[in-house]
């Protein structure tokens, strides 16, 4: 293995954590993880880079984890108005009504949830990270 440096971080959205606890959001990440899943990728992936480095061949792994926090009217306005949008609007939506995971009325229903969520002023989500540093 040539001499280098890897540096990956990923987050692990089963472990999302926020308040309140919204039914339309926990829909919403299952749907994220099915999608994510159909496309050939992991959601969970935060869990598992320090097994992936290993499998990769790196002996000298340094396995860390951060976690993001939105609990301000400024960082849920802006969670919250990025996934309201996404989830109707992006290729996400569309590949959510086309394979029939999802129809347009309950993405909306998860749309308004957001926008719900970002305006609570008690509002707070958590989301944790996992991280590596690959030395070969």
């Amino acid at each position: 293995m040539p001499d280098g440096i890897v540096a990956v971080r990923d987050a692990d959205y089963a472990g999302f954590i926020w308040f309140p606890r919204l039914p339309r959001l926990e829909r919403w990440r299952e749907l994220y993880d099915d999608a994510a899943r159909a496309n050939g990728g992991e959601p969970d992936a935060g869990r598992r880079l320090l097994s992936w480095g290993q499998e990769a061949g790196f002996a000298d792994i340094t396995p860390t984890g951060s976690i993001w926090c939105f609990a301000t009217p400024e960082t849920r306005d802006w969670w919250g108005r990025m996934w309201a949008d996404r989830i109707v609007g992006s290729a996400l939506a569309g590949q959510l009504v086309d394979s029939g995971m999802a129809t347009p009325a309950e993405l909306n229903e998860i749309s308004s949830a957001w926008l719900d969520w970002a305006a609570t002023p008690n509002g707070w989500l958590a989301i944790p990270h996992g991280e590596i540093l690959c030395r070969a």
